[in-house]
């Protein structure tokens, strides 16, 4: 369900295929997610830790971050297995330090609208 979810919630975010003029103009990608794992935990509300479970806590900070941490990791594993699957492609990998995600496109289509979509969306991002 996770999975589903997921590719759910990066398509339902994303421009659709065939591109509008207006997103032509602003070089706006097709099926490209690239919001970060963040956004998906946050949607999910994956990192909410319980009253009880924060009030039992000795450092509620360090509980936040690892729970953070935890679903940005089970978010990861979860890309990985829909990459495996052939349903995303990472297209640009992630710059660290300039805090910029990877951009995944949504292979959605068949190989062919795929391919086209990719071009589409390399040319965008200027890839």
């Amino acid at each position: 369900m996770t999975a589903y979810g997921m590719l759910l919630t990066m398509a339902e975010i994303t421009y659709d295929w065939p591109p509008t003029e207006e997103n032509r103009r602003r070089r706006l990608p097709s099926r490209v997610y690239d919001r970060g794992w963040g956004y998906l935990v946050d949607q999910f509300s994956m990192g909410i830790v319980d009253y009880d479970t924060l009030t039992a806590s000795p450092d509620v900070d360090e509980l936040i971050r690892s729970r953070r941490m935890t679903s940005v990791n089970r978010i990861s594993q979860t890309a990985k297995f829909l990459k495996e699957q052939g349903l995303i492609k990472e297209i640009r990998k992630p710059d660290i330090r300039r805090e910029i995600p990877s951009a995944w496109l949504l292979l959605l289509g068949d190989d062919a609208e795929n391919r086209e979509v990719e071009a589409y969306a390399r040319e965008c991002l200027r890839l």
